[in-house]
C-alpha cells in the first residue's frame, strides 16, 4: 500500500482507516486518495479522503473523493439493499458539523444525506441505519440517539443540541433531541470511565438486534418493535459482553461475561473495566457480523511502554467466545509479517474471509475463517462421559459428576451413575495345526 500523498494510481491504497467486505468478496476501503496538490514533505496536509471499491480479485473498480481535509468516520455496507453509509464532517463550516451520507453501493453516488440543517446534532462518533429505516447515532458519549426515518426529521433552528465539536465534544445530555429517542448504555454510577464508555461503533445482528461497542464493552440491544399505529417502541433489554468479577452472569474463571448476560448491578459485578483476556476488551476499535450471525471484534489492545498489541476475537450470536487471533509483534512495532498485525483499526468479514486493517502498517490482512464447531457433550437429557474400570475389576461400580456452565452460582446437583462391570469371558478354542520343518534350519512358531 502506498503512503506518499503525491499523485498515485487509483488502485493504490494509502493511509486506510476503514475496510469492509461482502459475501460476494467485494471490498470497500476508506483511505487517502490521489491528490496532485499535496505536499510530499508533509505527506498528508491537504489530501482527500475517498471510498474505493475493489472486486473479488482485488482489482480496482471505482472510487469517490470526499472534500479535502474532511474527517470521515465509519463505513457501513449493506449489500442486501445496495447501500453504503458513512459520516463526514463538513470542513467548510466552523465549527464542523457532521453529515451522514447514504450512497449507492455500486456507483457510490449520493442517494440521501442528513446534515445539521435537517437534524439537531453536532458531534457524531458512529452512525448506522437498520433495514427498518431506523437511524442510530452516537453523539460522542455513552448514549445512542434513535430516529425513525419514516418520519420527517425535525428542524432545530439552533442545530446545536449537543454543544461542542468533533475534537472537543460537550457534555452528554440526559435527554434526546426533539423527535429522537434515547438509549442509555450506562446508568448513573455504572460507567467506569466516561472517555472509555463512548459509543464507538454501531452494527446489527441478523435478527435486527443492535450491537454497540465502547472501549471495553460490547452491548447488545434487543431489536425495537412497532405498535398498531406503526410507532417505534425501543426495547429495554440491554445486555453487555466484557470483563466482570462476579454475579450470575459472570464466568468468574475467565473474568468475563457468559455471553451477552451482563446487566450492571443485576447479573454482573465489577464490570466495565478493561482487559486483554478472552471475552475482555481494552480498546475496541471495530465490530462486524458475518452471514451466520457470528460477531468479530477488533481491539487495539492494552498499552504497554507507550505501545499496544492488538487482537481479533470471534463470538457466537449469543456472545460465546469462539476463537481469537493475537498479535505476536513486539509492542507497537512495525511488524511486516503476513498475518501478524500490530494495531487493528477496523475489521470486515464475509462468508469465509476476515479482513483486518493494520493501522500501524497501512496493511490489510486477509484471513480464511473456519466454521464454529460446538461441543455438544451435555444436552438437556443427554451427557457424554468416559468411564474406565480398574484393571481386573468386575461387579457394580458407580461415580458422580456435576455440570458447571461458568456462572458463579450455577453448578448442577450431582448426577449419580451406576455401572455393572462383567468380565468379557471367552472360552478357549483348540485348533489342529500342522507344522513343516527343514533339517538344520531354525523355524519359529507361535502357538
Amino acid at each position: 500500500l502506498a503512503t506518499d500523498c503525491r499523485d498515485r494510481p487509483p488502485e493504490q491504497v494509502a493511509n486506510p482507516s476503514y475496510v469492509t467486505t461482502t459475501d460476494d468478496k467485494i471490498t470497500y476501503v476508506l483511505d487517502i486518495g490521489t491528490n496532485s496538490g499535496c505536499d510530499p514533505d508533509n505527506m498528508n496536509p491537504f489530501a482527500s479522503h475517498r471510498v474505493t471499491i475493489f472486486d473479488e480479485d482485488g482489482a480496482y473498480v471505482t472510487h469517490r473523493n470526499m472534500p479535502r481535509r474532511a474527517d470521515i468516520y465509519g463505513l457501513k455496507v449493506h449489500p442486501e439493499r445496495n447501500e453504503v453509509i458513512y459520516t463526514a464532517y463538513d470542513p467548510t463550516n466552523e465549527p464542523q458539523r457532521p453529515i451522514i451520507f447514504r450512497l449507492d453501493a455500486q456507483t457510490l453516488q449520493t442517494v440521501k444525506q442528513y446534515t445539521t440543517q435537517d437534524a439537531p446534532w453536532s458531534s457524531v462518533n458512529a452512525a448506522n441505519i437498520s433495514d427498518d429505516e431506523v437511524l442510530y447515532l452516537s453523539p460522542g458519549c455513552d448514549r445512542v440517539w434513535v430516529f425513525d426515518l419514516h418520519d420527517a426529521i425535525p428542524i432545530n433552528p439552533i442545530a446545536n443540541y449537543l454543544p461542542g465539536t468533533a475534537s472537543n465534544p460537550g457534555p452528554c445530555p440526559e435527554t434526546a433531541p426533539p423527535g429522537f429517542q434515547l438509549i442509555k448504555l450506562c446508568e448513573v454510577g455504572n460507567c467506569v470511565n466516561n472517555d472509555r464508555d463512548v459509543a464507538r461503533d454501531i452494527n446489527f445482528t441478523e435478527e435486527g438486534d443492535i450491537l454497540v461497542s465502547t472501549a471495553s464493552r460490547l452491548f447488545k440491544i434487543k431489536a425495537p418493535t412497532r405498535n398498531s399505529n406503526g410507532d417505534l417502541i425501543l426495547s429495554d433489554d440491554i445486555k453487555w459482553l466484557g470483563r466482570c468479577t462476579g454475579g450470575s452472569g459472570c464466568d468468574i474463571t475467565r473474568g468475563s461475561s457468559f455471553g451477552f448476560t451482563c446487566i450492571d448491578g443485576v447479573t454482573c459485578s465489577g464490570g466495565g473495566s478493561a482487559g486483554n483476556g478472552r471475552g475482555q476488551f481494552y480498546q475496541l476499535s471495530g465490530i462486524d457480523v458475518d452471514s451466520n450471525g457470528n460477531i468479530y471484534t477488533a481491539d487495539w489492545g492494552q498499552s504497554v511502554d507507550g505501545g499496544s498489541k492488538g487482537s481479533i476475537q470471534r463470538f457466537s450470536p449469543e456472545g460465546f467466545f469462539a476463537g481469537e487471533a493475537k498479535s505476536s509483534c513486539p509492542t507497537d512495532s512495525r511488524c511486516f509479517v503476513l498475518g501478524d498485525f500490530s494495531r487493528p483499526r477496523a475489521i470486515g468479514v464475509n462468508a469465509d474471509q476476515m479482513f483486518v486493517l493494520d493501522e500501524k502498517l497501512d496493511l490489510v490482512h486477509v484471513f480464511q475463517t473456519s466454521v464454529i464447531e460446538y461441543h455438544r457433550d451435555v444436552a438437556n437429557d443427554v451427557a457424554t462421559v468416559t468411564y474406565a474400570s480398574n484393571e481386573g475389576f468386575t461387579g457394580t461400580d458407580s461415580f458422580s459428576f456435576r455440570v458447571r456452565d461458568g456462572f458463579e452460582f450455577s453448578e448442577s446437583e450431582p448426577a449419580e451413575v451406576e455401572i455393572n462391570v462383567s468380565r468379557n469371558f471367552r472360552p478357549p478354542v483348540s485348533e489342529s495345526v500342522t507344522l513343516h520343518a527343514t533339517e538344520d534350519q531354525i523355524r519359529q512358531s507361535i502357538m
